[in-house]
């Protein structure tokens, strides 16, 4: 005579309704793979490699708007700047020796 033998089936833990949960194991349940760099992280690799970039425009930048910043200023190196507006430009233009060439 044979003697078979029955597993009394898994409890499942329930669910948050109450429901059984999910069927599968952690033995027979699919791996998920990590996905390095997801939602919420810092991705550096990217900063170091646009790093260059954002220091060539802060040499760029900072220079055109100090030199705008004093263009609008009568400014001799020992006194501080003083605010003039349009005035350098338009004793610009009218000066004769700009246009004449």
């Amino acid at each position: 005579m044979a003697m078979t033998t029955t597993q009394a089936p898994e409890a499942r833990p329930e669910g948050p309704s109450g429901s059984p949960g999910p069927a599968a194991t952690p033995s027979t349940a699919p791996r998920r793979r990590r996905r390095r760099g997801g939602r919420g992280q810092v991705q550096w690799a990217g900063y170091l490699f646009l790093a260059p970039w954002f220091l060539g425009m802060l040499f760029t930048i900072v220079p055109f708007g100090a030199s705008l910043y004093l263009g609008f200023t009568d400014y001799d190196l020992l006194t501080p700047p003083e605010w003039v507006g349009f005035a350098n430009f338009i004793e610009l233009f009218r000066d004769p020796r700009w246009g004449s060439h």
